[in-house]
């Protein structure tokens, strides 16, 4: 995510994503496919360019970390030494749940080389204010990737996993974080464009990942969408147009038939439209 101190140099801007009051809305934790209220169903198809996302697909990862971020600033800050241990023992949590799992939050040596020393409980307000909650300062200087709370949660550099980001408050909510408890889901953010279909594709790594999330009880994978304008501001300009919530084999399987997956699967990539 090198970008990220190219779009830092003006500290007022404003760079959470919006939620949109577009038509694709919101989604709960607990939506299906079927139940979000639209045709999120993919039609597969070889690749047909679609929507430009050079230089776009980073903006829109780079868009999307700040966003959890502020979820999870504004999640600690309601009780920053409750909140903060709660958050440090949830981290821990997820690097042993994946000793016993195909799928992987976090490579292994990422986990021993640059995560498992930053996991301290029992710190003061005013530490978890200086030490983790202080992302923005990093931001306004180019180094979001020097920020400890920031590399707890992306994984966009790592080969592997096969998503991009951790939001450890699930999918996004219209309601904001109020009522968000612990419940991390890996995210994979896609750039698309203002109005559906949304154009994306998913790599054989991502679906495979994917598959092994969904097929694990409890666990889901989040295709976040989201439109970065032409602008001068693009990160700043960024909207999340719907998240995509796959819970099953099932979900999966209705947004790539197995067939359409086999017959496109020698390409690398799985090109499809949404909505």
């Amino acid at each position: 995510m090198s970008r990220a101190g190219d779009v830092s140099k003006d500290a007022e801007r404003d760079f959470s994503i919006l939620q949109t009051s577009s038509s694709s809305g919101g989604s709960s934790r607990k939506s299906s496919i079927q139940e979000k209220g639209q045709n999120v169903s993919g039609s597969v198809h070889q690749d047909s360019g679609g929507y430009p996302t050079k230089g776009r697909g980073e903006d829109a990862e780079i868009a999307t970390a700040i966003k959890i971020l502020d979820d999870l600033t504004e999640w600690i800050k309601r009780d920053p030494e409750t909140h903060y241990d709660r958050f440090v023992e949830h981290i821990y949590s997820l690097y042993e749940e994946q000793s016993e799992r195909d799928y992987a939050w976090h490579k292994s040596d990422v986990w021993e080389e640059q995560i498992l020393d930053l996991l301290e409980s029992s710190l003061t307000a005013d530490d978890i204010e200086a030490r983790f909650l202080s992302w923005r300062t990093d931001l306004e200087q180019g180094s979001l990737d020097d920020s400890s709370l920031f590399r707890m949660l992306d994984v966009s550099q790592e080969d592997g996993p096969g998503f991009d980001m951790i939001d450890p408050l699930g999918p996004t909510r219209q309601d904001g974080t109020a009522d968000r408890e612990l419940t991390s889901s890996p995210i994979e953010v896609k750039a698309v464009g203002r109005d559906p279909p949304y154009s994306i594709r998913l790599t054989t790594n991502e679906y495979q990942q994917c598959l092994k999330f969904v097929t694990t009880p409890g666990r889901d994978y989040v295709l976040r969408l989201v439109y970065v304008p032409e602008s001068d501001n693009r990160v700043a300009n960024a909207t999340l147009q719907q998240d995509i919530v796959l819970e099953s084999k099932a979900d999966l399987r209705e947004l790539i038939p197995l067939r359409e997956f086999e017959r496109n699967v020698r390409q690398g990539t799985i090109s499809l439209d949404i909505g």
